[in-house]
């Protein structure tokens, strides 16, 4: 929500997709906040599945909520809340990968949902993800393999033309080439603690000021690698370049980031969360 809610202030188009496949509570809290009702029955995965058609941007807009002042700029499409129905959304969003894709030429587009233990649900929107990100909290080498096993389980790690980043939730005493030998995972920044409410309105005051920048340096590092994806990695160099380039654009090619959160914190759920980052024009 926070990368989201970062690339629309920027002026980006960005179409923000709920596909937790335990079901999501993130449209209720969202609304309670701000004091509106996105029910997914009305309009979202439901409405969408239901309407039978193919996947385009135009039918997107007839089933997502505008989430931004902006005219367009921050779309949601929220999944259900049951369990049961959210595991099928999540899976037929899932089949519908390389129509995302095409969607994310236009509008940068963020599809969300939890990892768990041996759910392979949204392993096609990895499969063709040039960057997936997860989010965690990490404070010991045991937690960095048992993060690695999690991935593997959800056949995340097997698909090597992605960059795999972990954005670490709260302070973390290890080192990075440390996290990276246990878990797999590239640290592209810690993310300081924030309380969910200021998450969801996407404010950002002083107080907030070291979350902002943390969610600027990912923001800038999948950038970087949406900008240099060629089905090569990218160097070092590249993702050292854009820390310093929080700003940058993300290039015109589509291109697909996974973000799963492994922790609580400024997630709906304590398991893992994916969003799927498609860079558009």
């Amino acid at each position: 929500m926070a990368l989201a809610g970062r690339w629309a202030k920027a002026d980006d188009r960005v179409l923000l997709v709920d596909a937790d496949a335990a079901g999501s509570r993130l449209a209720d809290r969202l609304g309670a906040i701000v004091g509106a009702d996105y029910s997914p029955a009305e309009r979202g995965l439901p409405s969408l599945i239901v309407a039978r058609q193919h996947l385009t941007l135009g039918l997107l807009a007839e089933h997502c909520y505008a989430l931004s002042a902006s005219a367009g700029s921050l779309w949601g499409l929220f999944g259900p809340r049951n369990p049961h129905g959210a595991r099928y959304a999540a899976g037929w969003l899932a089949e519908r990968a390389d129509a995302l894709m095409t969607i994310g030429r236009t509008r940068r587009v963020v599809v969300t949902g939890r990892l768990a233990h041996d759910d392979s649900t949204l392993a096609p929107l990895m499969s063709i993800a040039p960057v997936v990100t997860v989010l965690s909290p990490l404070t010991t080498l045991e937690e960095a393999k048992e993060l690695l096993s999690l991935c593997r389980s959800t056949g995340m790690m097997q698909f090597d033309r992605a960059q795999r980043l972990l954005l670490i939730e709260g302070a973390c005493p290890l080192d990075d080439e440390e996290v990276r030998l246990e878990s797999g995972l590239r640290v592209a920044a810690e993310l300081p603690a924030i309380d969910d409410e200021r998450v969801l309105r996407m404010h950002s005051g002083r107080r907030d000021r070291a979350f902002s920048g943390a969610i600027d340096k990912c923001a800038a590092r999948i950038a970087a690698l949406l900008d240099l994806h060629n089905g090569d990695a990218a160097s070092d160099g590249a993702l050292a370049d854009a820390d310093g380039d929080a700003d940058r654009d993300v290039g015109r090619d589509s291109a697909l980031d996974v973000v799963a959160a492994a922790g609580n914190g400024i997630q709906p759920n304590a398991d893992g969360r994916v969003s799927a980052i498609h860079g558009g024009d």
